[in-house]
C-alpha cells in the first residue's frame, strides 16, 4: 500500500529572536526569505508552499489580520485537457510561482497573481537554489525572487503580530482539485518520492 501524507514545517515568528537577541517587532517592518530548489518537483498535482498563517483569526473578513499570505505557492502541472495550465508559456506551470494575501472565503477578500519567473529572466526549474522574499510594511506586501521585486500587494494587508511562518508540501488527488490544473499525483507513483529542498530561512527586523 502506498500512502502519501502531506508535508508541513511550522515557525512561530512572534518567538524569534534576532542576532541582538530582541524579539522582533511587527511595527519596525519585517523581510522573509526562504533559498528553496524546486527542481526536485516533478510529479504532477504536487503543491509547496512558503506563507504566513494567523490560525485564530481564520479568514474572518477582516483584511486587517491577514489571514494568509502566500510568499510562494509553487504547484507542478502539465496543461492536461481541460486545465488552464494549458494556456501558460510552454504549457506547464514549471517556472510560475503563485504569490497571494487571502483575509476571507467571500470574493474580493483575497489578492493573487500568478507570476512567470521568466519574465524576470530567471528559471527558478534550473535545478539551483532561489530566494523566494516578503517585505511586509505597513499596508504594503513586496514580493521578491532572487532579490528582485516582482509585485506588491496593497490591498488587506495585515497589521497583526501572531502569525505561524509555515513550509509545506501537498498534493491533489479525487475529489480534490484545489487549483483546477486536473492532475493527480497517483497518476505519478513512478516518479515518486519527490524533494523540495530548503538551503535557509531568514527572518529580518528592518528599519525605513
Amino acid at each position: 500500500m502506498i500512502r502519501l501524507k502531506p508535508l508541513t514545517y511550522v515557525l512561530m515568528i512572534s518567538r524569534i529572536r534576532n542576532l541582538s537577541g530582541q524579539l522582533l517587532v511587527r511595527k519596525m517592518g519585517k523581510y522573509f526569505e526562504a533559498d528553496i530548489k524546486v527542481s526536485g518537483l516533478v510529479s504532477g498535482g504536487l503543491w509547496a508552499a512558503f506563507w504566513l498563517f494567523a490560525s485564530e483569526n481564520r479568514y474572518d473578513g477582516d483584511p486587517s489580520t491577514g489571514t494568509e499570505i502566500d510568499i510562494m505557492e509553487y504547484i507542478v502541472a502539465y496543461g492536461n485537457e481541460g486545465s488552464w495550465i494549458k494556456n501558460l508559456p510552454d504549457g506547464n506551470s514549471l517556472n510560475h510561482f503563485n504569490v497571494a494575501t487571502h483575509w476571507g472565503k467571500q470574493e474580493g477578500q483575497n489578492v493573487s497573481k500568478l507570476l512567470n519567473a521568466g519574465d524576470f529572466n530567471i528559471d527558478i526549474n534550473d535545478g539551483e537554489f532561489h530566494r523566494f522574499g516578503l517585505r511586509w510594511l505597513p499596508g504594503e506586501l513586496t514580493y521578491y525572487l532572487d532579490g528582485v521585486p516582482v509585485y506588491t500587494i496593497s490591498e488587506g494587508v495585515s497589521s497583526g503580530n501572531n502569525q505561524a511562518l509555515i513550509l509545506s508540501m501537498e498534493y491533489d488527488a479525487p475529489p480534490n482539485d484545489a487549483w483546477k490544473a486536473n492532475e493527480n499525483v497517483l497518476d505519478y507513483l513512478d516518479s515518486l518520492p519527490n524533494y523540495f529542498m530548503v538551503n535557509y530561512v531568514r527572518v529580518y527586523n528592518f528599519e525605513e
